[in-house]
């Protein structure tokens, strides 16, 4: 019978073998490589970033490629690089902090996809927000609008030279007529204030308030712009009384309600309301806040701290939305999920927002800001779902040849037995 031994010196002889046999062993050796490397064929053709299955997501599948490298400056003043994030998917926006509407709109939406994705967010996800304002969008700027808004991934500006390069490599362009068109305008807010002491500020433009609306009126119309669900109740005597926002809702027991409060523009201070929310009368500067009565009044925020980004634009009357391109058009009408290319999309009042993939291949595109963002939450899961199938393919291979060659080995010695 074949015996295989090892010597001290690492190698292997295979005792009781004749000539012939080991021809037959190098033999099927030679047949058991040429299987392998015949089966990895497939294996080592071909990227994640190359198989697009359109038909599987909500927004606008890419046939443009990688997004490219670049290093900029986020809010605390610290160099960020695209490229230190490879390996991980990326959600990339494009915002200003003097807009007052798409801007803002798109940061809660990430913010509600951030809570959705939960733990993913600390290992397979991550979010940059770039600028498209650079001379304006300072360090400082960026950390406020983040604070305001209440969140902490990268905000990113630098000089106007690298953020073209960056916008180039997205394949759009900056309306930048329409951005420095904004001009400061007076702004009405409602702070929130939940039990765990997390905040939001909800903004509204004074302008868009009706003659005579109440504290009531400035409540729903900021909580809904901004998305926030409202449970309330109506008494005849009483009027309205808050239940429970965005899913915060007061306890059967009443161990805690909500309470209205007043931002005082001379102390500076919250006070809370001596009135109810529909005697409340609403001017340019009034700010309130709902606060749960058993959280700490000192962590509202201050609402003018805000007013540094409360900007509108002047436009013509008469203006259309140019912003539109051909690509997002043919995705609203057609069904197929066609790949396409952006190229050239032009940014300012209308944005666009784009998933990277583990190799920053520009993946997928949500075109404006009407998505919804649980759209956005299931096209990460289905890359996170796609990425993860290529890797376990990627990882076969190695186990594969060596279980191959193992396994043509005994089969060599084996017949070799029989023939003896």
């Amino acid at each position: 019978m074949a015996q295989v031994r090892a010597t001290y010196q690492g190698n292997f002889h295979i005792e009781g073998l004749g000539v012939g046999g080991k021809m037959l062993l190098v033999r099927g050796l030679l047949i058991g490589l040429m299987l392998v490397f015949a089966s990895m064929a497939g294996c080592l053709e071909g990227s994640p970033s190359e198989d697009i299955h359109g038909e599987h997501y909500n927004g606008t599948p890419l046939a443009n490629g990688n997004a490219g490298d670049f290093t900029l400056i986020d809010q605390d003043g610290e160099n960020f690089t695209l490229s230190s994030l490879e390996g991980d998917l990326v959600v990339v926006s494009f915002i200003f902090t003097r807009c007052t509407d798409t801007c803002p709109l798109i940061t809660s939406k990430l913010r509600q996809v951030e809570t959705d994705l939960g733990d993913k967010m600390e290992n397979d996800v991550h979010f940059v927000s770039v600028t498209l304002d650079p001379e304006y969008d300072t360090q400082e700027r960026m950390s406020e609008y983040a604070d305001i808004h209440m969140v902490d991934w990268p905000h990113l500006s630098g000089t106007r030279e690298d953020l073209e390069q960056v916008w180039s490599n997205f394949g759009i362009l900056v309306d930048r007529t329409f951005i420095e068109s904004h001009t400061e305008v007076s702004m009405n807010h409602v702070s929130i204030l939940y039990p765990d002491n997390s905040t939001e500020l909800h903004g509204v433009m004074a302008d868009m308030m009706a003659e005579n609306s109440t504290g009531w009126n400035l409540t729903t119309m900021a909580l809904n712009t901004s998305n926030v669900s409202l449970n309330y109740s109506y008494h005849e005597e009483w009027g309205h009384s808050v239940e429970g926002i965005n899913g915060s809702d007061v306890p059967d027991d009443y161990s805690w309600w909500w309470k209205l409060y007043i931002w005082n523009m001379s102390n500076t201070v919250w006070e809370e309301s001596s009135v109810g929310i529909d005697s409340l009368e609403v001017n340019e500067m009034t700010h309130i806040a709902w606060a749960a009565n058993i959280s700490d009044i000192s962590a509202l925020p201050d609402p003018t701290s805000a007013l540094a980004h409360s900007h509108s634009h002047e436009t013509d009357d008469n203006e259309t939305d140019s912003n539109q391109s051909e690509d997002s058009h043919s995705h609203e009408e057609e069904t197929g999920h066609e790949e396409v290319e952006i190229v050239n999309y032009t940014v300012g009042h209308n944005t666009i927002t784009f998933i990277l993939d583990e190799e920053l291949d520009r993946r997928i595109a949500f075109l404006g800001d009407e998505w919804p963002a649980e759209n956005l939450v299931g096209d990460v899961n289905t890359l996170l779902t796609e990425d993860g199938d290529h890797e376990d393919d990627h990882s076969t291979p190695a186990a594969g040849i060596f279980l191959s060659l193992v396994t043509m080995i005994l089969a060599a010695i084996a017949l070799q037995n029989r023939r003896e």
